[in-house]
């Protein structure tokens, strides 16, 4: 593959980080007038229609296996997705993303205990960090904050569903299709939840209906469809770097937008969270002892 496709597909992938992140923002914004099924059941479900209707073949000839796969995954997300929307009802959208973002520290511990073996000392020392970074998020002034406790259980579910996921699906072009299922099942789930707990309507503003086709068309169609299209020839390593880029653009928006104070704690847990990303990424690129990593 030549180097200039490789970087290419790079910074697709960095856009597709970039535009995830500011899915908390409008979000957040959206929960201020909206309840938190209503806005999922909206966002996933538009999102399915279009992603259905584009690959129609696709999910007719998809299998029983499949379907089964899209399904469960569908379920998890809706339990990520529905912590996360929780969570930015009772705290500030940086801390939120940085929270839900130690699973990327999570999965490969969690993948050691699964198969009994010894966790890389690296991975030990970035979940010492985000544990650190999380407990100064999440204990401000030594007062609980519910909203990041919510968030970081939300991180648990994500990476048992990163996990579950890497499980059942078996090529990227299943993994695909599968995706459109979950959002599908998420969809469903959402409305389903909204009709018996909340009393669910349409956005009512100019406004609030520019929020949602954002977080349809460029947090949902464009980060889903194109994400593994990069991923496909973009090394791990670079993809767990280029994952930090959700939270911090999170964080960045939160700041500038909404006037998020992190204070000097908080930036400095701000910073340990994104290093605890990052450093098993950083360190397998630039140590020449580890080879080169063949593409996803």
């Amino acid at each position: 593959m030549k180097k200039t496709s490789a970087r290419g597909l790079e910074i697709l992938l960095a856009l597709v980080m970039m535009a995830r992140g500011t899915s908390f923002i409008f979000s957040k914004l959206l929960l201020e007038t909206m309840s938190t099924f209503n806005v999922l059941a909206l966002r996933f479900g538009i999102a399915f229609l279009v992603l259905a209707a584009l690959f129609a073949r696709r999910l007719y000839r998809a299998s029983r296996k499949v379907w089964i796969a899209g399904f469960l995954i569908g379920f998890l997300y809706f339990l990520v997705m529905s912590l996360e929307l929780t969570a930015l009802t009772m705290a500030d959208t940086g801390p939120v993303a940085l929270t839900e973002h130690t699973s990327i520290v999570m999965v490969p511990l969690a993948t050691a205990a699964l198969a009994r073996m010894r966790p890389n000392p690296v991975m030990l020392l970035s979940a010492f960090l985000a544990v650190t970074g999380v407990g100064m998020l999440t204990l401000p002034g030594g007062n609980l904050s519910a909203g990041r406790l919510i968030a970081l259980l939300g991180a648990v579910c994500y990476a048992v569903t990163i996990i579950v996921t890497d499980r059942v699906t078996h090529s990227p072009e299943e993994g695909f299709t599968v995706g459109i299922i979950q959002l599908g099942t998420l969809a469903l789930l959402a409305a389903i939840a909204s009709v018996f707990v909340e009393s669910p309507r349409l956005p009512s503003s100019l406004a609030q209906w520019g929020m949602l086709t954002v977080l349809v068309v460029v947090c949902t169609v464009f980060g889903f469809t194109f994400q593994p299209v990069a991923q496909a020839r973009v090394s791990a390593e670079m993809t767990g770097l280029l994952s930090a880029l959700n939270p911090a653009v999170a964080a960045i928006i939160g700041a500038v937008v909404l006037h998020e104070d992190f204070g000097w704690l908080g930036t400095l847990a701000v910073a340990l969270i994104l290093v605890a990303i990052t450093l098993p990424s950083w360190l397998r690129i630039l140590t020449p002892k580890a080879g080169k990593v063949s593409p996803q």
